[in-house]
């Protein structure tokens, strides 16, 4: 499993596999009002 931050707020947990397929687990972010 991966993890890579977009921003300071926002980070992605994925996962690609030897066939090409991407799995997705998690995109966080937090927004302030």
């Amino acid at each position: 499993m991966c993890s890579r931050r977009i921003t300071d707020e926002h980070r992605l947990t994925y996962n690609m596999y030897m066939n090409q397929n991407l799995i997705i687990y998690s995109c966080k972010f937090h927004y302030e009002d």
